[in-house]
């Protein structure tokens, strides 16, 4: 009869701990779905702030090239402005060749500026 109550003591200490187990085995899933769902809206916010950025991106690109074409419709005009006054028409070796603006002279190889103002409007 002892032997059978020592059983039952066993069986009902082992069915505590498993209860225990499954318990927190529970609870450990919970915290695992939450962490899940946290990281899977954390996932879609940056895809979300990806697209917007490849988005505002792009604009900008095509803003730049947009007015990337615009200066070099200035600068062309500007080119064929001093081709016009040099009279020669014809293209300088360099695109972007600037001429010495009379401000500046060359002394002893070397270039002094003259006092320029500035208007800071």
């Amino acid at each position: 009869m002892e032997e059978q109550i020592n059983l039952a003591k066993v069986a009902e200490d082992h069915a505590k701990k498993a209860s225990a187990d499954a318990s927190r085995l529970a609870e450990e899933l919970r915290q695992e779905q939450d962490h899940s769902s946290q990281i899977e809206k954390a996932r879609r916010t940056a895809e979300t702030i990806a697209k917007d950025l490849q988005t505002r991106l792009d604009e900008a690109e095509a803003a730049a090239m947009q007015g990337g074409r615009k200066i070099v419709q200035k600068m062309e005009q500007v080119r064929y402005g001093f081709e016009t006054a040099r009279g020669t028409g014809t293209t300088p070796p360099n695109l972007f060749f600037v001429p010495v603006p009379p401000a500046e002279k060359c002394n002893n190889n070397h270039f002094e500026k003259a006092p320029v103002a500035v208007s800071l409007s």
